[in-house]
């Protein structure tokens, strides 16, 4: 399967699931649950690419984008 095939799927299908509802919980992680999670994120990234981790996927790390969703989940309550 190419490389874009695994990364489509992964980002459309898997990502999505290891964020759900992460503005609700993102704050309460343990530093034991977020380094299982980017455990999981990076090796998915590994299975796709084959040790070429985020840097050859331009992509940010789960934690991250969870404080970047939390934060505009912040911004669109207030207005």
């Amino acid at each position: 399967m190419p490389i874009s095939d695994l990364l489509h799927f992964y980002t459309a299908i898997v990502r999505p699931i290891l964020e759900y509802a992460s503005r609700v919980w993102h704050s309460s992680l343990t530093v034991a649950q977020c380094k299982a999670l980017e455990s999981l994120h990076k090796r998915a990234l590994r299975i796709i690419y084959d040790d070429l981790i985020l840097i050859l996927a331009e992509m940010d790390s789960l934690e991250t984008r969870r404080a970047h969703l939390t934060a505009r989940f912040s911004r669109d309550l207030k207005s």
